[in-house]
């Protein structure tokens, strides 16, 4: 049986293994970054908790008996809750950038070798166009994604975890209600990732196409020219970049519904605090 190819985030995550003292700091940064962030409207609230009850508040019975104090204590760890976040935020940054550049160099790397390593039949197989696409563009959007995508998988679920334990520990009915959507919210992620997935891999085998196609163009240039054949040259590049326009298309218009969706049903849960929470307020 031919071995099962592992998935492409699986895959990336192999390849973090050498560097794992880089991004197990990356992810301890990104955590206390997003820690620090939450921080402000915790304190926010103690806030508001400390001018209605008064002298009854936590910080009161700390010994903070004057209400002028408690509020410039507050507003005290609040700005210190900024400083950390915004120190922690910028710790993270740099880990992350330096992540994304070595394993992307590893990869770029890898794959020259495979190419170079490939018997002739193998290499003619393929347009260099694609080659040069895969080796450059595909490999360089990897960057992006370790420096923000995965700084921000990390940040949304200590935020998940943090925030729902505070859900549960203060209003566990309230936790449940506000958590409904998830369950939506994932399997309509799942429903695009499928949906989309092979037209983007339509939009990177029509660019390679393109590439191919501009990289013979201008390699021939003197030939074309010497032919008068720029005509001819020009309707064979416009048909490839339309074929790469009509591909970007159709991933656009299911790519441009994957926000709309997943923000409508997370408003879902931010409507169910909002009216059953202010019931629940109403109601003492």
């Amino acid at each position: 049986m031919p071995q099962k190819t592992p998935a492409p985030f699986v895959h990336l995550l192999r390849y973090m293994r050498p560097f794992r003292r880089s991004y197990l700091l990356a992810i301890l940064f990104s955590l206390l970054d997003k820690l620090f962030d939450l921080l402000p409207g915790v304190l926010l609230g103690m806030a508001i908790n400390t001018i209605v009850k008064r002298d009854g508040s936590w910080l009161a019975n700390m010994g903070f008996v004057d209400l002028k104090m408690q509020l410039l204590f507050l507003g005290s760890l609040t700005l210190g809750s900024y400083a950390f976040e915004s120190l922690f935020q910028y710790m993270a940054s740099i880990k992350w950038w330096r992540l994304a550049q070595q394993v992307e160099h590893k990869l770029r790397m890898d794959a020259f070798e495979h190419v170079e390593r490939s018997t002739m039949t193998a290499f003619s197989s393929y347009k260099t166009g694609n080659l040069i696409a895969i080796l450059n563009d595909d490999i360089n959007q990897l960057e992006r994604f370790i420096e923000e995508g995965l700084s921000r998988v990390v940040q949304i679920i200590t935020s998940v975890v943090l925030v729902g334990t505070m859900f549960f520990l203060f209003s566990p009915k309230l936790a449940l209600f506000t958590l409904t959507p998830v369950p939506l919210v994932i399997y309509g992620t799942y429903f695009f990732q499928k949906k989309l997935d092979p037209l983007y891999f339509a939009v990177r085998e029509k660019s390679g196409a393109m590439s191919s196609r501009l990289t013979n163009s201008l390699l021939g240039l003197f030939t074309t020219k010497s032919l008068v054949a720029e005509a001819l040259e020009a309707q064979k590049f416009e048909k490839v970049s339309e074929a790469y326009k009509a591909a970007n298309y159709q991933a656009i218009n299911w790519g441009a519904l994957v926000v709309p969706v997943i923000r409508f049903a997370i408003l879902m849960g931010y409507l169910v605090t909002l009216i059953y929470g202010g019931f629940l307020t109403i109601e003492g």
